[in-house]
Formats: structure tokens, sequence, C-alpha cells
């Protein structure tokens, strides 16, 4: 099980605060940090500690260390079901490695295919039955449904004249509707040629008359005065333009009459036109409504006939298909035994299921192998080509892991090298044991703990890497780059929740304390020791107050003076882990 850490560790406490009653100034100088000691104005007998850290930009992450054991990706273990069988050679060796496919062992075949012989000549007479049962009825089948065919043919050709028939029968109509519709369209027009000739003949007739009765009533009188008061009346100058206007009008009603009657009698020739059309269309309606019974008797005739023969084919497909379930279950328990027979065979012939090395052979030469021994097996084969770490992780890490997570491993075998892995599996249910933890994030105990399976899987071979081998593996849970921090102990939290730390705004006063500042912080990466922390008003190189220092009280008489100032120290090296 593993430890949750910080790669670069520092103390899980507070730094540890001294009060001195001699000149102090200690510079820690590789983590960044120096005390500085002055003496407190209103009592003399009292000391300040101030602990100082520098902000510093490092790389840092947590992590889960893991102890596990090397074993094979992928890994088989060989069995067979023959039984009561005796051994004819054997292959391989223990440290071999064989591909998927090759052969392991040979078992003697003897007994199986003898069996195999005398079955297969059984279920061959009982088939030759059947196939012949099954042909006579395929037969009949074939009779009835070539008969079905031929009538349908003969229907059809009958069904094709009586569609036609209707087709043309149809088309007589629509002839008739339509000629119907030309006439009744050629009436339409010499009533309406009627109308406007019979029209035309009572104007011209109406013009006539006027003029006349004008002419006639200008010969009536003998007063020249009446004759020139008519004459003005009618719009014509003298009696010679009336007279000549109303030989004219005469004329013009003589040929409106002539023009009208001609309209008439087109009227009636049209009328007589319309009516034998009529007649023509109700011959072809009915020559239709033949063809159309003529039609309907055909497709009868037909369905009954299919119906007739459909029957028949129905009855023999029947017969047919009684032959096939009386027979298809004839070799039924015969070919389960021998499917069985020939598994028991190729069982003889054990080959590779998968690439590997043989790391355990169970067979010899002469042996009889018998599978009733549960813990018989042929041999086990195990892929050298890639490697897992499997572990346990407890559950209080466990949580933090999931798959497709980075790891690291290390093997005593391959000393200082690392090698790259990743979370491939993560056990969803424990493992209950008693023992000591393996994995934690601080220290192991001795005692009941609930584990859980993980696999870590290697991204590279290195043929330095046995099976069995114990692996040291740290799993990266997150990380940071240039992360600016500081350790945990300088980072505090106010009544409201807000984080801060206190910065050094100053050189140290008379009394031999340095200034500092209240700045606002928020907090990001933890830890174990460091914390990254994010604020505008922090640079690099920056100092913040360690938050655990106090006031101490002792016997100052030692010392009159007290040196002031912070070191030139650097702050702290190296920075998280890589």
């Amino acid at each position: 099980m593993g430890q949750k850490t910080g790669l670069i560790k520092g103390p899980k406490k507070g730094i540890v605060k001294k009060t001195v009653a001699v000149v102090v100034a200690v510079a820690l100088v590789g983590g960044g940090v120096y005390y500085f000691v002055g003496k407190n104005k209103k009592n003399d007998n009292v000391l300040s500690t101030q602990t100082f850290q520098k902000v510093a930009k490092q790389n840092l992450s947590n992590s889960v260390a893991v102890t596990g054991t090397i074993e094979s990706n992928e890994s088989r273990t060989v069995t067979t079901l023959v039984s009561q069988t005796k051994v004819l050679s054997v292959d391989v060796e223990i440290g071999d490695y064989v591909n998927a496919g090759d052969p392991i062992c040979t078992f003697d075949t003897t007994s199986i295919q003898d069996k195999i012989d005398r079955l297969e000549k059984k279920m061959s007479v009982e088939e030759k039955v059947d196939a012949l049962e099954e042909k006579n009825a395929g037969e009949e089948l074939n009779d009835a449904t070539a008969d079905y065919f031929t009538h349908v043919s003969e229907n059809q050709i009958d069904i094709t004249a009586a569609t036609r028939a209707y087709q043309d029968a149809e088309r007589s109509v629509g002839d008739a509707e339509r000629s119907l519709a030309d006439a009744a369209k050629d009436l339409a027009d010499a009533e309406k040629d009627y109308k406007d000739a019979k029209d035309d003949y009572e104007d011209s007739k109406d013009e006539y008359d006027d003029l006349k009765s004008i002419y006639k009533r200008y010969f009536e009188t003998s007063d020249e005065a009446r004759r020139e008061e008519i004459l003005n009346g009618s719009g014509y100058t003298d009696i010679s333009s009336l007279k000549t206007a109303m030989e004219k009008a005469e004329d013009q009603k003589d040929l409106d009459k002539k023009s009208r009657d001609t309209a008439e009698d087109s009227v009636t020739t049209n009328q007589r036109s319309v009516q034998d059309k009529q007649s023509a269309l109700e011959t072809a309606k009915s020559a239709l409504t033949s063809a159309s019974e003529a039609y309907q008797k055909a497709l009868n005739s037909a369905s009954d006939t299919a119906t007739t023969d459909s029957r028949a084919i129905r009855d023999k497909q029947d017969s047919v298909t009684s032959v096939d379930l009386n027979n298809s279950t004839t070799n039924d328990d015969n070919q389960t035994t021998l499917d069985d027979y020939y598994d028991q065979l190729k069982d003889c012939y054990v080959t590779a299921p998968i690439a590997g090395l043989v790391t355990a052979l169970n067979v010899e030469v002469g042996d009889e192998y018998n599978t009733s021994e549960s813990t018989q097996t042929v041999c086990t084969i195990q892929d050298d080509t890639s490697y897992k770490v499997t572990g346990t992780v407890d559950q209080y890490d466990i949580s933090t892991i999931s798959e497709n997570m980075t790891a690291s491993i290390k093997t005593d075998a391959t000393g200082d090298d690392t090698f790259d892995g990743v979370v491939t599996f993560v056990s969803p249910v424990p493992q209950s044991s008693s023992s000591s933890s393996s994995s934690s994030s601080s220290s192991s105990s001795s005692s009941s703990s609930t584990e859980y399976e993980i696999e870590i899987t290697l991204k590279e071979r290195d043929p330095r890497i046995r099976i069995g081998m114990t692996a040291e593996t740290s799993i990266l849970l997150d990380s940071k780059e240039n992360a600016l921090s500081v350790p945990y102990d300088c980072v505090g939290e106010d009544s409201a929740g807000n984080y801060y730390v206190m910065a050094a705004s100053g050189e140290a006063g008379e009394d031999g304390v340095i200034p500092t500042k209240k700045v606002a912080v928020t907090k990001g990466l933890e830890t174990d020791y460091y914390t990254e922390i994010i604020s505008d008003e922090l640079k690099e190189g920056d100092e913040v107050l360690s938050l655990e220092d106090d006031t101490s009280e002792t016997d100052a008489t030692e010392s009159s003076e007290f040196g002031g100032g912070r070191p030139g120290g650097g702050g702290p090296g190296g920075g998280g882990p890589h």
C-alpha cells in the first residue's frame, strides 16, 4: 500500500519555534527560512521570535505509493476436456516461448476415432432413408406447383383478353363522352349565334320601322312647316335622304332576318346531333358494363382455380414438412454425440491459446490425464511482451485513484531506473484482510483493513524485468509546474473563511521585530508540506511569516543587545518533486 506525499518532503508539524537568551541569527539557507529574535521593549524579559519563509516557484505534486508485484498482462491456464487418456507426446518445456496455435501436447486418439467412425456409418444409413422420403414428397409438391403455374398462365390469357375488351369499351365511352361534349358545345355556340342573329334582326327591324313611320308621317301632311318639323326631328335634311336611309334599313332588316333563320336551322341541327351523341354514349356505357362483367368473371374463375391449386400445394407442402419434421430429429442425438466425439478428438491436440512463455507444465509422456481431478492442468502460458504491476490500496486512498492516471515504477533489479506506467484497473469491490498496510498517505500500521486491487500497466517492455518481481510504484494524483508556493503553516484562515499570509513589509524596528502586512491569497494545489498560493501582491522571493511563531518569556540578563536584519541566505532550494 502507498504513502500519499508530496515528492519533496518537509516536516508535517509546524517549524519548531525557538526562544533564546543570546544574540541569535540563524539562517537556514537551503530551506529559505530564518529566525529573527528581538527584545520586547515593554518587557526586557520577553523575546519575540519570527520565522520567515521565502515565496518560491517550484513544481508541486501529490502521489500515492503502491508496492506490488510484476505480472504478465495476459496469462492462460491451459486445460482440455479429454479424460482418462494417455499423453502420447509433449512438445514444450518450461521456459519455452510459444506462439498462439503452437502444439503443446498430444493425447491418444485411437478410442475416440473408432467411436466416430462407427457412429458416422450409422448416421449415413439413416440419412439415405430420410433422403428418399424427402425426394418423393418433394416431387409431389413440384407436380402440384407446376399445375398451379399452368392454370395461372391460362387464366392470365383470359384475364388479359377481358382486360383489353374492357379497356376498349372504356375508350369508347370516353370517345362518346367527348363527342357528346363537343356536340353540346356546338349546340351552345349555335344557340348563342341564334340569339345574336335574332337580336340583330330585331334591332334592324326596329330601325326600319322607325324610319318608315317618319316617312309615312311626312307624306300624311301637306303642311310644309309640319313636314320641316318632322324632318328636323328625324335628323335628316330632306325627304330624299330619309328615303335612302329607310331603304338601306329595309335591306339590312331582310339580311338579318335571313341570318336569324339560318342560325335557327343550325340550332335544330345541333340539337339532333346532341341527341345522337347521347344515344351513342348510352350504347358505349352498356358495352363497358358488359366488358366489366366479363373481366370480373375471368378474375373469379382465375381466383377459384388458384384457390384449388393452392390448397393442393399446401397439402403437398404439409407432406414435405411432415417428412422433414420426422427426419429432422433422426440424427439429433447422434449428432450431439458425434459433436462431443469431435470435441474430444480436437482436445487431444492441445495448442497454445496465446503467445508467451510456458511457466508451468503438468503433463509427461505416458501420463493418464483425468479432468475429474480439479487441480490437474496441462500448462500455464504467460505473455512476456507486456507487464503490469498488481497491488492493493487501502480504503483511505482508493477514492483518489482512477484509471488512466500516470505512474512511475521502480524495481530492485533495475536500480534507480524508472518506468512509465498507467493505471488500467481499479477494483470497485474490496479485498478484506488483516495485514500490514502497504499503501497509505501517511504511515503504515498492522491491523485489519479493507484493500482494493489496482493494476498499473507498463508502457514499455524492459528485458531486465521479470514476472514475480516486487515493484515500487508512485501514482501521480495531481501536479502543478512553477507554482508560487510556501510551507503550509505560513497560510492562515480568518473567521470568514478567507486565506491570507503575513508578508514582511520592511526592516526590523528598534524592538527587533520585522513589520508584516496581511495579504489575501487563494489556495491552489496542496501537498504534505507546501501550499500553492495565488495573489497579485506576491512574487517569488518575497518573505512570509510562519504563523506558528509565538513570544516566550526568558531570562535575558546574559544579553543586552540582539542582532537585527535578515540574513542573505537563499530561499527554499530546489522546489518540489519532478
